[in-house]
């Protein structure tokens, strides 16, 4: 990141740049900072996965910019690393190479080296990682700072606890919260608990928790407000699904005697309060248990989808 700003900033550019990563907020802050310093609409192209022509693309590439001297080309998370035409837009980008500042934005690691490797010998390749632990606090509090209002260190731990460490929704989150406050001079836990909401997969975790404590009440609660934020049954299925298949592995690390430093590294876990967060779910639930619940989940769901029995039965058999 520090390149790219130094870049940004004395408007010295390579002639592609690749940014990897599942941190929204850092992504789209490099977009716009992209955007802002060619500061002209006229040669600004952006493609996404609802605008995406290979024609479109390789005119643009290849067309030389009639208002600058050089076009700024985004791909925005069009998964252009395993398009079947890469090859043919790495010879588009090679041949008027010095005409372009391309910026590549994938979400996912990138599986086909192809580009990448093109990337990392003509320009610049990084990837964004979600921050740690201290950084995110040290975001949070920062943020109250500036607002003029106090905070408990362990009420910044349990906003992170409910909204998770992804930077463009805590940043979101926190402009809530601390609009929510008004002119309060400390923000509370009531406070958080009240504006806040929590992360899907908190939510799952929550929900796993009271199944294991067979409390259906707060289960059912839990089902209802997922389903009210439309989320499908058979994605809730699957998730809790993957969360048992996770509290499975912490388990074993756990009867193993593994540190909890060892775990987050073993798991690529990088905060802490969710690594405890798991642990205190995994404690609960005996090796044993946990097999036998993901083998009823895959059979379950399996006669959902062959459709030998319905959505909400199903999940029924499954909570309970």
């Amino acid at each position: 990141m520090k390149k790219i700003n130094q870049d940004i900033k004395n408007k010295t550019f390579e002639k592609i740049y690749m940014v990897t990563g599942n941190e929204e907020y850092i992504m789209r802050d490099i977009k716009n900072k992209f955007i802002s310093a060619f500061d002209d609409d006229m040669s600004t192209f952006i493609f996404n996965k609802d605008k995406f022509d290979d024609i479109e693309v390789k005119n643009t590439i290849l067309t030389h910019s009639f208002f600058s001297t050089k076009k700024l080309i985004i791909f925005d998370k069009v998964n252009l690393s395993e398009n079947k035409n890469v090859n043919k837009f790495i010879e588009y980008m090679n041949e008027n190479i010095d005409n372009n500042v391309i910026l590549i934005l994938e979400s996912s690691e990138v599986k086909t080296k192809t580009l990448l490797n093109y990337v990392k010998q003509v320009g610049y390749y990084t990837e964004v990682k979600t921050e740690s632990d201290e950084v995110l606090e040290k975001y949070i509090i920062k943020k109250v700072k500036d607002s003029k209002k106090q905070i408990r260190e362990s009420t910044v731990i349990y906003i992170l606890e409910k909204c998770g460490s992804d930077l463009f929704n805590l940043s979101n989150e926190m402009n809530k919260l601390i609009n929510f406050v008004g002119e309060k001079e400390e923000i509370e836990k009531k406070d958080v608990d009240e504006i806040l909401i929590d992360t899907l997969e908190n939510r799952i975790y929550n929900m796993i928790d009271f199944m294991n404590k067979n409390d259906k009440k707060n289960v059912l609660r839990l089902y209802a407000d997922l389903v009210a934020l439309n989320v499908k049954t058979g994605n809730i299925i699957g998730l809790i699904k993957n969360n048992y298949v996770q509290l499975a592995k912490v388990r074993e690390l756990i009867d193993e005697g593994d540190t909890v430093e060892s775990m987050m590294k073993k798991l690529n876990i990088r905060q802490k309060w969710q690594i405890e967060k798991i642990i205190k779910v995994a404690r609960g639930i005996k090796t044993d248990d946990i097999v036998e619940k993901i083998d009823t989940i895959n059979d379950i769901n399996k006669r959902r989808v062959t459709g030998n029995i319905d959505e909400k039965v199903a999940m029924s058999i499954i909570i309970s």
